[in-house]
């Protein structure tokens, strides 16, 4: 358990615990407030989409949009506008290139940055606690992404698993014996 709280506190800063109390905070709050939280995101997203991304700049025409007239974004549009769908805020280093699995056919190509994975793994770590597991127990994932499930043979993914002490079994080759195996390790 120590040595997961260093590794997280290498991997995300010290200010990682400080957050993610921040966001049980703001979890566990009464509706009222989650919902106005949300309200003043949503605004603030909206404007940071008008002001630095081109493709939502041209599609919004006002930095405040009715968001009942903002069509859904497809596959299809994001294949097509990737480059327009950057925001000039993050440089292309600073993006973290990911696709989707590819389930229904081809992966889906798209960016992401730091913030949003920090982001993510807080929320991660605060249902997995809810759930009634804490940091350093054994956590079997059961994942049905094959190309983040191809990471398995190099060193630095099994680095990490080893650091946060899980077990990745692929969703796609559930059988007896592979659950079985996985739960004897």
């Amino acid at each position: 358990k120590t040595g997961w709280y260093a590794y997280n506190t290498y991997r995300k800063g010290v200010h990682y615990h400080l957050k993610l109390s921040q966001a049980a905070a703001l979890l566990d709050a009464p509706r009222e407030i989650i919902e106005a939280f949300q309200a003043k995101r949503l605004e603030k997203l909206l404007q940071h989409a008008y002001q630095t991304t081109p493709y939502y700049r041209e599609l919004f025409k006002t930095e405040t949009p009715d968001i009942s007239q903002i069509p859904p974004l497809e596959k299809q549009d994001i294949r097509e506008q990737l480059g327009r769908l950057c925001s000039t805020a993050f440089t292309a280093e600073q993006r973290i290139e990911n696709a989707t699995g590819g389930s229904t056919g081809t992966p889906l190509t798209f960016y992401q940055d730091r913030n949003y994975w920090n982001q993510r793994n807080l929320s991660v770590y605060y249902f997995d606690r809810w759930a009634g597991w804490n940091f350093g127990e054994p956590q079997l994932i059961i994942w049905g992404a094959p190309v983040d499930l191809e990471d398995d043979r190099h060193r630095k993914h099994w680095l990490s698993t080893f650091w946060r002490n899980q077990y990745w079994l692929n969703g796609f080759r559930l059988t007896d014996a592979a659950m079985l195996a996985m739960f004897e390790q």
